[in-house]
This record gives C-alpha cells, sequence and structure tokens, in this order.
C-alpha cells in the first residue's frame, strides 16, 4: 500500500466486517468492544459492518450500536461475508478485519493481527485456537474439533503452510486481498477464501 508504513497508526482507515446469523444477543456487546479497544490502543475508530443474515433483532441493534448493517443476501453465513468485506471496499480502507459476532472471540488480540501487516509480514493475517493448549475456553464440540483437524489438513495440502486451525474466527488482511477475492462456495468459505489468497500469491 502506497505510504502505509509511514502513515500514522490513528489516520488509517480501518474497516471490520462481522458476518451475523441471530446474533441479537451478543452483537452490541462485540461492537462495543471493538470501540473500545480501538480507542484504548490508539487506533482510529473503525467502520463497523454487520453482514446481516438474521431473522430476530440483530440488525435493528447493530445500527443502534453504530455499526453499518448490509443485507446477507439469505444464503448463509459465507455469501454474508463475502458481501461485507466487498461492501467494506467503498470506504477505500487501508485495512480491513473480519470477526465472528458470537462473543467467543478474544477481540483484545486484535492489535496483534494489525502489527503483523504494520510489521509487512503478511498480506492476510490468520489466527488459530489450536495453537498452543488450553486456549479454547468455551464448550467445544469433540466432533467440531474432529472437523477442524480435518480440514486444516486439507489446507496444509493445498498451501504447504503450518495450519491448526481452519474456521479461526479473527482475520487480518489488506484490501488487494478482498478487491480480488473470488468465492462459489457458501458453506466452505473459510477454507476457499483462504485458498483463493495462496493462490494469488498473497502471503498468508
Amino acid at each position: 500500500l502506497g505510504g502505509y508504513d509511514s502513515m500514522n497508526k490513528s489516520n488509517r482507515e480501518i474497516c471490520i466486517v462481522l458476518p451475523s446469523k441471530n446474533e441479537g444477543k451478543t452483537i452490541k456487546k462485540v461492537i462495543n468492544e471493538i470501540y473500545d479497544i480501538f480507542q484504548v490502543n490508539g487506533y482510529n475508530k473503525p467502520t463497523v459492518i454487520v453482514s446481516d443474515d438474521s431473522n430476530d433483532r440483530t440488525r435493528k441493534i447493530a445500527k443502534s450500536a453504530g455499526a453499518i448493517v448490509v443485507n446477507g443476501g439469505g444464503k448463509g453465513l459465507g455469501f454474508a461475508m463475502y458481501q461485507g468485506l466487498k461492501y467494506s471496499l467503498r470506504y477505500n480502507p487501508d485495512l480491513i478485519l473480519s470477526c465472528d459476532s458470537d462473543g467467543q472471540i478474544d477481540l483484545n488480540e486484535i492489535p496483534k493481527f494489525i502489527k503483523a501487516i504494520e510489521n509487512n509480514k503478511a498480506d492476510l493475517v490468520l489466527g488459530s485456537r489450536f495453537i498452543q493448549s488450553n486456549l479454547v475456553q468455551y464448550k467445544y464440540r469433540w466432533l467440531n474439533r474432529l472437523g477442524v483437524i480435518v480440514l486444516s489438513r486439507i489446507l496444509r495440502s493445498f498451501t504447504g503452510l503450518k495450519f491448526t486451525d481452519s474456521h479461526g474466527g479473527l482475520r487480518c488482511m489488506k484490501p488487494e486481498v478482498v478487491r480480488e477475492l473470488e468465492m462459489i462456495g457458501t458453506h466452505t468459505y473459510v477454507q476457499e477464501t483462504i485458498i483463493d489468497a495462496y493462490e494469488k500469491g498473497f502471503r498468508i
């Protein structure tokens, strides 16, 4: 990004995309925590985009909390994520983050993701809940864990990278990654977006 490294972090435009489906109980808390974390860490207030596929009060609550709400399209969370990411480009951001909106993500990790790109280590930064033991502090079904193991191995075979989690709920990326993103599936979007970025030569 032209001039990115020399830009004061308080002047950077950062968008955060929250794909959601019936997250009325958690969406306000997530949005408020994001604003607080950015303020504490000296970053400019982010543009929060909730790409929503709900039939509860998620949209109304998100708007009242200061978020921009985009219709997710009714095709599932994968399509809602895609819609939200593409919509974020309208704001000409320096960085784009995506985050699960169910309240299970440790949002205090956000600055680590931003710094990885600030330090020019990657174009797409992913998180892992299994990079060390005891990181998952909520009930996690063994069947889900088995699925993550299988899908992580598939990602490793495609990319040669040492993935330990196929479904980390927090990502940070340069806008070029989103601009070039092409996606077909609505259920395998987590893996598909990673493979798409890898095949286009982005550093993960």
